[in-house]
């Protein structure tokens, strides 16, 4: 199953792609900066993580989670 990560997924274009993706059956990685924004990701059935991707150390600890969950990352949209 291919593996797509995309930021901003809390509505607008960011939410619509990361349906989209799901649909198509990818493994949607969406991320948001909100935690109630993240919880309803995740009630959604996608994974998902709070991120602001000026936090360098954030993108480095959801880079090891997604490449331990899935051995790497197909997609990158931000």
């Amino acid at each position: 199953m291919p593996v797509v990560l995309i930021t901003g997924c809390s509505s607008g274009i960011g939410r619509a792609l990361a349906d989209s993706f799901k649909n198509a059956g990818y493994s949607v990685w969406a991320t948001a900066r909100k935690p109630d924004d993240v919880a309803a990701l995740i009630k959604a059935g996608f994974n998902s993580r709070q991120l602001d991707v000026n936090d360098e150390s954030a993108l480095a600890r959801l880079s090891d989670a997604i490449d331990n969950a899935h051995g790497g990352l197909d997609i990158l949209i931000n």
